[in-house]
């Protein structure tokens, strides 16, 4: 069986929804790279290394020349992606991130068969999403929140006792 054959095994051997996300995901890129890329691509993203994927795609090569030839070729097929597309390929893009986010920003912790909010999870959670919007140390924003808060309590404390004060006189 020849590299055809074995590469069409291969894409029998995944799932459909695989094949689907997977075919998506190189359309995206375009005409960047070209199928033998994408299969060398598709047998890293499966957890193979470089080399391991290098000597499936071209089994007559050497253990020398597949060594250098892993390296060379996975380095070409990177520079024609851009460092977005590569994470996406992973499905490690932006979307990604934020799905982890919104998990984390409602997670919860079983105690005694009952289910409460994972404060901590949630909270560095919330300091994530902060830097990714750019509102800066989330500690420093909550802190002036929290002084703001008490100036008002004391300004309303105030209030009440000249009220009470006046009402008296």
């Amino acid at each position: 069986m020849g590299v055809y054959g074995f590469l069409k095994v291969l894409y029998l051997v995944f799932s459909k929804r695989d094949k689907k996300i997977f075919t998506e995901r190189i359309q995206s890129m375009g005409e960047k790279i070209t199928s033998k890329e994408w299969n060398a691509l598709l047998l890293s993203v499966q957890g193979l290394s470089d080399l391991q994927a290098y000597k499936t795609l071209f089994p007559n090569a050497t253990e020398k020349t597949a060594s250098a030839g892993a390296c060379r070729y996975f380095k070409r097929i990177r520079q024609k992606l851009s460092y977005d597309d590569e994470l996406q390929l992973f499905n490690l893009g932006k979307g990604r991130v934020l799905q982890e986010i919104e998990k984390r920003l409602n997670a919860e912790q079983t105690h005694n068969g009952e289910n409460y909010p994972d404060n901590t999870t949630r909270m560095r959670a919330t300091e994530l999403l902060a830097k990714i919007n750019g509102m800066g140390d989330t500690l420093a924003i909550a802190k002036g929140e929290r002084e703001q808060a008490e100036r008002q309590k004391q300004v309303q404390e105030l209030r009440e006792a000249i009220f009470s004060a006046l009402g008296k006189v």
